[in-house]
């Protein structure tokens, strides 16, 4: 890393949420930043890196509540820290914002956010959830700033006493990493390849469509949209999900 720039590590639990934040780096390398990526290894993390060029980190890290691989992960992470000295840290996703975030604040990183995309405690009940509560209060007690992705997530975590409203922003009307609307634009290729997707899954072209991207978790809502789902089917029965 550049010795005479900014560093900046940003940090997710998985490889696969690498995602979440592409352009974000380029973007800062671009201004005169010095930044780097850290996950659990992956080839989502090596082909980030490669594409954007910035250097990239893996560190094995549990979605999961893991204690023993969960301690030998803090400590590869503030090993990590100590060596590479960012000026900012950002993690997000619950783990990386937890074991990030709290090496970030035990070396003393000069800037800390933790970035807010989502609360898994809420889906969860006893133990896990209790867990899942001080981990979550920990993540935002370690960064001087935490980013929610959206209005109600912000609330949503200061009702729960996870953080201070004082600490939490909310950029813009709220998004994790922005939307390039041009990828939605209805060109005649597009249009063409919706209408032989309508005709192979047997749906006319009047119909409505509702879409759902995601795991099949009930963490990400599944029970919720089924039940929107039947409530829409009551007036609009020819709606399809």
């Amino acid at each position: 890393m550049n010795p005479n720039s900014v560093r900046v590590l940003h940090a997710v639990t998985d490889s696969i949420s690498t995602m979440l934040m592409r352009g974000q780096l380029a973007y800062l390398k671009s201004h005169g930043f010095d930044p780097a990526l850290l996950s659990s290894p992956g080839k989502d993390l090596d082909e980030t890196g490669s594409r954007e060029g910035y250097p990239v980190f893996g560190i094995a890290m549990k979605r999961e509540i893991a204690a023993i691989a969960d301690l030998r992960s803090f400590f590869w992470i503030w090993r990590l820290l100590r060596r590479i000295k960012p000026v900012v840290c950002n993690a997000s996703t619950p783990k990386a914002g937890f074991l990030v975030g709290l090496a970030a604040w035990i070396t003393r990183v000069p800037c800390r956010i933790y970035t807010l995309r989502g609360l898994r405690l809420e889906t969860a009940t006893g133990m896990r959830r209790i867990i899942l509560t001080i981990t979550e209060r920990l993540a935002c007690f370690s960064a001087h700033r935490v980013i929610c992705v959206s209005g109600s997530l912000r609330e949503r975590a200061v009702n729960l006493g996870l953080v201070s409203r004082e600490k939490t922003i909310v950029l813009g009307a709220g998004s994790s990493n922005g939307v390039n609307v041009r990828r939605f634009q209805p060109t005649p290729e597009k249009l063409a390849v919706a209408a032989a997707l309508r005709e192979n899954l047997g749906i006319r072209p009047e119909q409505p469509v509702i879409g759902f991207a995601g795991r099949f978790t009930r963490d990400k809502g599944i029970p919720e949209l089924v039940a929107a789902f039947h409530s829409i089917r009551t007036q609009l029965p020819d709606t399809v999900l």
